[in-house]
Order: C-alpha cells, then structure tokens, then sequence
C-alpha cells in the first residue's frame, strides 16, 4: 500500500515543528534575558552609587578643609552632604555622616602640615535581589564607605612671637 502526501502538507508539517522548537527556545531565554537585565541593572547601580560616594565624600572634606575647627568642619561637610539631590529610594546618606575622623589639634605637629580626613557611608538599594529566595521584596541594600584626607587651609595658628626680637620695632638683636 501506497499512500501519496502532496507536496503542501510536507511543508507544513516541516514549518509546524520548527515553530515548536522556535517556541521551546524562546521560553528558555526569556528568564536568561531577566536575569541579565537584573544583573546589569544593580550594576550601573552599583557603578553610579560609587561614583556619587565617592564625590560627596571628596566636596565634604574639601569644605572641612575650609574651616577653622572640628565643629565647623563637620557643620560645613553635613551642608555640602545636604546639597546633593539624591534618589532616596535607591540612595541614602546614613544619619551619622560625615564622620570627621581627624582635625588638627594646637599641640598637634605634622610633617605635612594640618589634615583633615573625613568619611562618609552610601547605601544603595538595588531593585533586583541578589540571593532571589529568601530576599525580602524592598530589595538588596548594599553600603560604601568612602574616605579623604584634605590639608587644612583656614586654620587658626597661635601668634609666636620671634626669639631674640628687641623693641617694638620688629628688629631682631644678634
């Protein structure tokens, strides 16, 4: 027996199991291109959140190096912290920054002059969880630190007066 298929239906028995398997394909990349997306994402998140650290952290102790004491200086970094318009839900500037980690003291010498070194912590949250089970749905909250040592341009030295000065005319006696 015999049986003669016309050239037709050949071809579109040929055309059906290829739009199955184009089918099979599409459905086992489509979660393989959201993960992608997610992971590029937190990326350039992440990319941006140090770059915007890291330039808070910069224009605060250059704003503390313009001051003339510890109290200022972290006055005048917490002001240029304000300054900056962040996302705030994915950028936060936690509460206690700038720290002030160190500003010169009178009775203190340094071979480079008066420093300031002032720190700062960024977190950002990232909209795609990195662990996906077990993640709470706001998200992966990471944090940076960032810290810079500035010299000191406005401080407040003690008046010394010349050893061996004689007068009130400002010559000196040898």
């Amino acid at each position: 027996m015999n049986i003669n298929v016309s050239p037709r239906l050949k071809s579109n028995s040929k055309n059906r199991t290829s739009r199955g398997s184009l089918l099979v394909e599409l459905c086992a990349a489509i979660p393989l291109l959201f993960v992608m997306i997610g992971l590029t994402t937190n990326a350039v998140l992440l990319v941006q959140a140090a770059s915007l650290n890291d330039k808070i952290t910069r224009e605060s102790a250059r704003a503390a190096a313009q001051s003339s004491d510890a109290t200022s200086a972290k006055n005048a970094a917490r002001a240029v912290i304000s300054s900056f318009q962040l996302n705030p839900s994915f950028f936060t500037v936690d509460a206690d920054a700038p720290e002030v980690f160190s500003f010169p003291t009178e009775g203190a010498e340094s071979s480079d002059g008066p420093r300031v070194t002032v720190g700062t912590r960024l977190s950002v949250r990232l909209p795609f969880p990195l662990m996906p089970f077990g993640a709470d749905s706001a998200g992966t909250k990471v944090g940076l630190r960032q810290q810079y040592t500035f010299p000191v341009v406005k401080l407040r030295l003690p008046k010394v007066t010349a050893i061996g000065s004689s007068g009130t005319d400002g010559s000196a006696s040898m």
